[in-house]
């Protein structure tokens, strides 16, 4: 039986004083089965405003934010949805891969299958 596509996710580790490549940071989310918003609102989710990332892990009770100076990971915090208010300072950060079913069934959904020739 073939592996699946989320066999060989990992959960990205994301640490305080770190460097990170932005957009390919942002390829692994997306990669991950994240979706990117204006703002974020749910699990599953993350946010870019200048050199803010907002991402709320799948498995989190918090979304956490990620501010950076340049590519380094400067500051990361726990932050209340609500009223955005910073909850608890981090030294690191797992975002683990968002392989809800139904987000998969919507993909295959929306997958045409190919059409049948006619002659």
């Amino acid at each position: 039986m073939p592996a699946s596509k989320a066999d060989k996710l990992e959960s990205i580790k994301i640490f305080a004083g770190g460097e990170y490549d932005r957009n390919q940071l942002i390829s692994r989310f997306t990669d991950s089965g994240y979706e990117r918003v204006n703002r974020v609102y749910d699990r599953g989710e993350f946010s870019i405003r200048g050199e803010v990332i907002d991402i709320y892990d799948i498995a989190g009770e918090n979304p956490a934010r990620i501010d950076f100076f340049g590519d380094e990971a400067e500051k990361i915090y726990f932050y209340d949805i609500s009223s955005q208010k910073l909850i608890k300072k981090l030294d690191k950060i797992s975002i683990f891969p968002n392989t809800n079913p139904w987000k998969m069934k919507e993909e295959i959904d929306s997958v045409k299958p190919p059409e049948k020739m006619t002659g």
